[in-house]
Parts: C-alpha cells; sequence; structure tokens
C-alpha cells in the first residue's frame, strides 16, 4: 500500500539526520555522511534508502516502526511484461504499414509516368463535359494543372507516410527493447546507456501527413470536378485509393498511443528516482530505529531463477537522550565500614563477671544482592558511562536482612541485552559496639549484659563493586 504525505512541515527535513544507505550491487549499508556511523542522534529523523536497485524489477517494502514502504511496479509496465515474447517481438516490427507505403507510392509513380496519357484523357472528358469537339488550350491546361496538383500532392504524402512509418517502427522496436531493459537488473548507470533513441517530434511528422492528404483529397476532389463523377483516370483513381487505405493502416496502429506509453517507459526508466527505494522518516526517540526491507522480483517473462524473494532487517542504535535501565546482581564491598564488628567475654576467674573483648573480623568481602537502576545517555555504541544507584541486603536469612544502599558509576555493556559494571559507595548496616555505653577490656557482669547488648545496628560507609544483567524486552512502538 503507498502512502502519501500529504502535509510535511518544511521544518521536518531541517532535523532530519543524514540517511543510511544500502548499495543493492554489493548489500553494504553504509553510514550517513552527517554522523560517520551507524546511528540516529535522538530526536532527529533516520531515513534509509536503497540505490541503484530496478524499481521496475523489484518490488520494495520497507517498514520502519509500523510505517510502511511499497513500491509496486506500475500497471502500465506489468502488462507489458506480461506480453510473450514473440508477441513483443512482432511489436516491435511494422510491416503492414511499410507495405501499405510501398504501395501507396507505386501508384503515385504511375500517375507520373502515365501523365501524358491521363492528361489528353482528362482534356477529352471536359471536353465532352463541355459540349466541345476537341480540346482547347485552355481545357489542356487545366488538365495539366490537375493532374500536377495530384501528382505533387501524392508524393507529398507518400513522403510523409515514410516518415511516419519509419517513426512508428522505430518507437515499436525502441519499446521492446525497453520492456526487456525493466526486466534487467541494471543501475541507473546501465540503465541509461542501454536506453534506445527516440524519434524527436513523431507528431509533427503525422500532421504532416494528415495536411498532406488533405491537399491530395482537394486535388482528386478537382480533377473530378472537372471531368465528371465516373470520368477520373484510372491511374488517379488507384492512386486515391491506395493513398486513403495507407492513411487507415497507419491510423489503425494508434502512433500516439504507441509513443505516449513508449515514452513513459523511457522517462521511467532514465528517471533515477525508480532506481532508488526511500523509507518513510522515522523519528529516533526509543533505542533503536528498526528497518525491514522485503525485496520481491515482480513476475516477468524472463525472471530468471537467480532472482530470488530477500527479507532482511537491522536496527541502528540511537545516539543521546537519557536512559534508564534496571538489573538485579551480587555485589561486593570493601573495607572496614563494610564488616560487622565482633566481640566475646573472657572470664576473669571471678563468677559472674567477663572482660569484653573485639574480636577479628577477617573477611575481606562482604557479599550482598542488589537491585539497581543506572541512568546514562545513549552513546550508540556497546559501552557507556552512567550513573546508578541501588538498594539491596546481605546474604542472611530473611528475617535477619538488613536494608543497604549503593551509588556510584556504571559502565554499560551492550546495546539490546546488557552487562553493568558498578563502583561506589555502599551504605551497609553492620554492628557496632554502642558507644557511651560499652568499652573494650572493661569488666561487666554477665548475668545483665550479654553479646547482644553491646553491640548496635549503624550505617556505614564501604566501596563495592558489582556486576549485574540487565534482562531488556524488546518493544515496537
Amino acid at each position: 500500500m503507498t502512502k502519501k504525505l500529504l502535509l510535511i512541515p518544511s521544518l521536518l527535513f531541517t532535523f532530519m539526520a543524514g540517511a543510511q544507505e544500502m548499495n543493492w550491487k554489493d548489500g553494504a549499508i553504509e553510514p550517513d555522511t552527517k554522523n560517520g556511523a551507524m546511528i540516529v542522534p535522538y530526536g532527529e529523523f533516520s531515513n534509509f534508502k536503497i540505490k541503484d536497485i530496478n524499481l521496475f524489477l523489484y518490488s520494495v517494502v520497507i517498514e520502519g516502526k509500523r510505517i510502511e514502504l511499497e513500491t509496486p511496479v506500475p500497471t502500465e509496465l506489468q502488462t507489458l511484461f506480461r506480453l510473450p515474447s514473440d508477441e513483443l517481438q512482432e511489436a516491435g516490427e511494422a510491416p503492414e504499414v511499410k507495405e501499405a507505403v510501398a504501395d501507396a507510392s507505386a501508384k503515385a509513380q504511375k500517375v507520373t509516368s502515365a501523365k501524358p496519357a491521363i492528361v489528353s484523357n482528362l482534356s477529352n472528358n471536359i471536353a465532352k463535359q463541355n459540349g466541345l469537339m476537341k480540346a482547347n488550350g485552355a481545357s489542356d491546361d487545366a488538365s495539366v494543372k490537375s493532374v500536377e496538383n495530384f501528382e505533387a500532392a501524392s508524393k507529398a504524402f507518400v513522403s510523409a507516410s515514410d516518415k511516419v512509418s519509419n517513426d512508428i517502427e522505430v518507437i515499436k522496436q525502441a519499446r521492446v527493447k525497453m520492456v526487456m531493459l525493466a526486466q534487467q537488473d541494471f543501475s541507473h548507470a546501465q540503465m541509461v546507456t542501454n536506453l534506445p533513441v527516440l524519434p524527436k517530434n513523431p507528431s509533427d511528422h503525422y500532421k504532416t501527413m494528415t495536411d498532406a492528404y488533405g491537399e491530395v483529397q482537394d486535388a482528386y476532389t478537382a480533377i473530378e470536378t472537372m471531368a465528371g463523377s465516373g470520368n477520373v483516370p484510372q491511374e488517379i483513381q488507384d492512386a486515391m485509393n491506395k493513398i486513403t487505405s495507407t492513411l487507415k493502416v497507419i491510423q489503425d496502429e494508434k502512433l500516439s498511443s504507441v509513443y505516449g506509453e513508449t515514452e513513459f517507459l523511457y522517462l521511467g526508466l532514465s528517471n533515477k528516482k525508480n532506481f532508488t527505494a526511500i523509507a518513510p522518516p522515522v523519528q529516533g526517540d526509543g533505542d533503536f530505529v528498526n528497518y525491514n526491507v522485503t525485496i520481491t522480483p515482480s513476475r516477468t517473462n524472463s525472471l530468471g531463477p537467480y532472482l530470488n524473494p530477500q527479507t532482511f532487517d537491522f536496527d541502528i542504535p540511537v545516539k543521546g537522550g537519557w536512559k534508564a535501565d534496571f538489573s538485579v546482581g551480587p555485589t561486593f564491598s570493601f573495607g572496614d565500614g563494610a564488616k560487622d564488628e565482633k566481640y566475646y567475654f573472657e572470664n576473669t576467674g571471678t563468677d559472674g563477671e567477663a572482660t569484653l573483648k573485639q574480636r577479628d573480623n577477617g573477611n575481606v568481602v562482604s557479599p550482598g544482592l542488589a537491585a539497581m537502576m543506572h541512568f546514562y545517555r545513549r552513546s550508540g555504541k556497546d559501552f557507556s558511562w552512567g550513573g546508578m544507584m541501588g538498594v539491596g541486603a546481605g546474604f542472611q536469612a530473611v528475617d535477619d536482612a538488613d536494608v543497604s544502599f549503593y551509588t556510584g558509576l556504571s559502565a554499560v555493556l551492550g546495546k539490546s541485552q546488557k552487562i553493568m559494571l558498578s563502583a561506589g559507595v555502599s551504605f551497609l548496616k553492620v554492628d557496632r559496639l554502642k558507644e557511651g555505653e560499652y568499652a573494650v577490656d572493661t569488666v561487666y557482669n554477665t548475668a545483665n549484659v550479654t553479646l547482644g547488648d553491646v553491640t548496635e545496628k549503624v550505617i556505614k560507609s564501604s566501596f563495592f563493586l558489582s556486576i549485574s544483567y540487565s534482562l531488556t524486552n524488546r518493544i515496537e512502538k
């Protein structure tokens, strides 16, 4: 279905990104020259076109985010393509026209060769018609003049009709050649090089011929008036009949229609736009602009087995604009701020009393699990820098899990399915000695104090690293 955009603001093209191009002959998709890469700047319009593809031979459909472009073969050409090859070859010749012109020429020549006898016959007929005993000088002059007029008009008609006959033959042969050319997998340059030359202004030749026929008819009418009905010399009657039949044969060829059809072919095959399939513009307001292309050879008589339907799609990444992705993955916090402080009671030898001691925590890494949000500007590449925030918990029992917080930077790897490498500051809830209430190396009554009493949960900062996976869904707008 061909869609026409009736109202396109002129400013639309001011903000349009350079078109991505595919060369049909080598199949390579080239980036636009404006950006130098296969990207679409965020908010701008992407355009994709296939160059040097013969749209008379191929039907091209390009879909870009629900926007469809179809370039079907014109109906006129489809009709021509369905003609059998033998019919096309026959249509390239006009033997009946040439034969008719040759016969008309022969009859006109007979008038010339028999002119003295024709003049004498006319003079006698005129004399009888006027009641005279013999032809006088005036009658002879009138007869000579009338025959000369008919002779000249006949020769003019034959000459003009011969030119029209040549035009018809050239036009029909050109049509045959161009129909065959339209079925070739040619580039625009190849097509233009092979196009035949059409006759210039065939309608002028046709008008000259019809004007000449009018003069022949006037000359014949004058002779008929002078000689009387039924007394026109046989040679002139034969010539007039043949000229009239020749005109009818040429008119039956419908020169105007044939030339118009052929000129349509010529203009179509020489127009570079018919060798470029252009997709409608698609705004790059997401992560990608996707194009799905279907190329189908048209059904023609010369269609070879090497011309097969092709379907492919590809993504053009968008550059710019802020993007937020979410991921879940393990975190690894480092430093004293990520460790719980460990304590124990040491016996003093006195019943009910113990000394509070601190135990070394040898854990180098404190693992956890976090849900993170990553925000960054699209780079159009497989790598982007951005910020991140997250919330998580350590690997404890559900009842004991403590909420932790993360903030820092992320390296985003990939375009569709992304790996996030994050680093920054983590804020974890860890056990710390209750300052002001308890102190290390202090003796306490164990009947009144337990280890759970000497510590409390506080939030401490530490350095963390994380690797996570962003599972995304492909949603087409």
